[in-house]
C-alpha cells in the first residue's frame, strides 16, 4: 500500500517531535540570542515561584531562570519553537509510555494573543484607570500573526522521569512586558522564565511521612 506524500510527511513530523529529546537540565536549555538575566526581575520572579511551589505535593526540587530581551514575543516564540522542535498542544496529550520508556515528551506550546478587551478604556466612575487606546496604539507596529492578533505571551511544557523514577517538568514562558502603565512608557521586552520542578517517585512522599 502507497503512502501520500503529504500523509509520508505528517508521519515523519510526527515520528521526529516524539523522538527528539528535550533538555533534561535548566542549564541545557537552549538561551535565546542577546537575552541576559536582568537582577531585578529574576529576583521578582524568583520570589513568586517559591511562594506558588511552597505547597506544591511531592515537590523535591524547583529551580528558575529568568532573562529579557528586546525582541518581541513572535521573534522569541519562533525561535523556541524551532530550537525545542516543539508541537502546538491540542489537548490530545501524549502517549505516557514515551515518558515510562525513558525519553522525554513532546515539547507542546501554546500561544495567547491580545484581544479586543485589552484596547479598551477602563473607568472606575470618572478616572480612568486602564488606557486601552494608549496599549493599541503602542502596538501598532509590531507584526501579527496569521489569525491577525498580536502576541502576547506563550507557554512551553515538557516532561520526563528522574533517575530516582521521580517526575520532572520543565516550563519555558514568553511575556510581553513591553508596557510600564505606572510611567505610561512602552519599550520593547520580552521575560523568558524557564523553569523545573522536579517531583519524588508516586508514594515516596508517603513513605517517608
Amino acid at each position: 500500500m502507497k503512502l501520500s506524500v503529504k500523509l509520508f510527511v505528517c508521519l515523519m513530523l510526527l515520528a521526529s517531535s516524539v523522538s527528539a529529546q528535550a533538555p533534561r537540565l535548566l542549564k541545557d536549555v537552549p538561551l535565546f540570542p542577546d537575552s541576559a538575566i536582568d537582577a531585578k526581575i529574576q529576583e521578582a520572579e524568583k520570589v513568586l515561584f517559591d511562594e506558588t511551589t511552597a505547597e506544591t505535593r511531592g515537590l523535591k526540587n524547583g529551580e528558575i531562570k529568568t532573562l529579557v530581551t528586546s525582541a518581541t514575543p513572535e521573534e522569541v516564540c519562533r525561535w523556541y519553537i524551532e530550537q525545542l522542535k516543539a508541537v502546538e498542544d491540542t489537548g490530545a496529550g501524549f502517549d505516557p509510555e514515551i515518558v515510562g520508556n525513558g525519553a522525554t515528551s513532546p515539547v507542546q506550546y501554546n500561544l495567547d494573543y491580545y484581544e479586543d478587551q485589552a484596547f479598551e478604556n477602563q473607568y472606575e466612575h470618572d478616572t480612568l484607570i486602564y488606557n486601552g487606546e494608549w496599549v493599541k496604539s503602542s502596538l501598532q507596529g509590531r507584526p501579527k500573526s496569521a489569525n491577525g492578533k498580536i502576541l502576547s505571551n506563550g507557554t512551553f511544557i515538557w516532561e520526563f522521569k528522574n533517575a530516582d523514577d521521580g517526575r520532572s517538568e520543565f516550563c519555558l514562558v514568553i511575556d510581553d512586558i513591553s508596557f510600564d502603565f505606572y510611567n505610561k512608557t512602552y519599550r520593547p521586552q520580552t521575560k523568558i522564565a524557564i523553569s523545573l520542578l522536579e517531583f519524588l517517585e508516586d508514594g515516596a512522599e508517603s513513605d517517608e511521612e
